[in-house]
């Protein structure tokens, strides 16, 4: 009898306004079909300032039950995902199945979920995606207050902790959970079939010069993501240096302060171009030079970043995103010191031809999709 495993989160495939974990679970859940597997994602009608429909859904083998969460306004603003009496509605989805995995780590479904699959005796996993620190502020004591409540009898009860990062290892030692009992999986991407594009027109489109050095992010506008770090330092090397810098992203209320930072350049060598999705956003990789994201917050991996190498385009990060074999493969730079940033940028743009050669052997050595599902499934055969 073919195993069947399911999926708990708060945002699935198409939602790619809610970044990474939409984005991961659609290439694992994908590949785990290919090999055999029956797999049912339960998930909301979340999409982005939209609805999708709700009900039962087919996407390339993929068994998907949306659910209407109570206010789309919260959860596209804050993240706040509730789906009344859910419990109760996917009680067959969860009956005969081999193992639950659960996204993210304090969303309000996996509250609402998990005491009925541990009633039910099914062994769960959890994907954390970078979500363990503590922010600060009172978001942060939010947080800790989850923890006392549930989290940690979530954490601790699991069979399966995924990490995608050493440093993400580490921290389920906030749960008293030591480093043999996490499972380290990388996150899944695909390299393009065609990695050719035409850089004249693309450029040309947001009045970007062919011979301009383009540093690319892709994200959320949001104070955590230390965006401004990046415009001061490109600021900075203007005069001497024809170096652009293209922001892809939704707005988190913080763009008009970004702009603000930008000051003159807004609009010329630092652009906002909005939310790129799917083949647009490729588009963007494979035109940028480099790729660049320095967090002020420990998120761990990019999957923007691993998208970009995959398009054979080098990445800048710093520790707070790391991205495993990066440096090894020398398809980028880790910034140790913010204070670094600029003599970074002026490395890679006199070293790129280097770096790029070993972006996309990065990607298929490590990260392929139909690896990373490979990997993930000897963890389920050991149990």
């Amino acid at each position: 009898m073919t195993d069947r495993l399911v999926f708990i989160t708060q945002y699935f495939a198409p939602a790619w306004s809610y970044g990474g974990p939409p984005i991961v679970l659609y290439r694992l859940t994908r590949e785990l079909v290919k090999m055999g597997y029956k797999v049912d994602v339960v998930t909301t009608d979340a999409l982005d300032g939209r609805r999708q429909k709700s009900g039962r859904d087919v996407i390339e083998g993929i068994n998907v039950f949306r659910f209407p969460t109570v206010s789309n306004f919260l959860a596209y603003n804050f993240k706040l995902f509730y789906v009344p009496f859910i419990r109760k509605k996917i009680e067959n989805i969860l009956a005969g199945s081999k193992f639950v995995f659960f996204s993210d780590l304090r969303a309000v479904m996996n509250w609402q979920i998990f005491p009925q699959v541990k009633v039910m005796g099914i062994p769960y996993g959890i994907f954390t995606f970078g979500q363990i620190p503590y922010d600060s502020g009172v978001k942060g004591q939010i947080k800790k207050v989850f923890d006392r409540m549930w989290v940690n009898d979530f954490v601790r009860s699991a069979r399966f902790r995924f990490c995608q990062t050493e440093h993400e290892r580490e921290m389920y030692r906030q749960f008293s959970v030591t480093k043999e009992k996490t499972q380290f999986l990388l996150l899944p991407v695909n390299v393009p079939v065609n990695r050719q594009t035409v850089k004249k027109s693309f450029r040309r489109m947001f009045g970007i010069k062919e011979n301009d050095f383009l540093l690319l992010y892709v994200g959320r506008l949001n104070l955590l993501k230390g965006i401004d770090r990046i415009i001061r330092a490109v600021r900075s090397l203007q005069n001497k240096h024809n170096i652009c810098l293209m922001i892809i992203g939704r707005d988190d209320g913080y763009e008009n302060q970004l702009r603000r930072e930008a000051g003159n350049e807004a609009g010329k060598s630092i652009i906002f171009a909005g939310p790129l999705y799917e083949r647009e956003v490729y588009e963007a990789y494979r035109n940028a030079d480099c790729y660049i994201v320095t967090p002020r917050f420990f998120e761990e991996t990019s999957t923007a970043a691993l998208e970009a190498l995959s398009c054979g385009t080098p990445v800048i990060t710093n520790e707070q995103s790391e991205i495993p074999f990066l440096e090894k493969y020398k398809a980028g730079i880790t910034v140790k010191k913010i204070e670094d940033l600029e003599s970074s940028i002026l490395k890679m743009k006199s070293n790129l031809d280097k770096y790029k050669k070993g972006s996309v052997k990065l990607i298929r050595n490590h990260y392929v999709s139909s690896k990373i599902a490979e990997r993930f499934t000897t963890f389920l055969t050991k149990y």
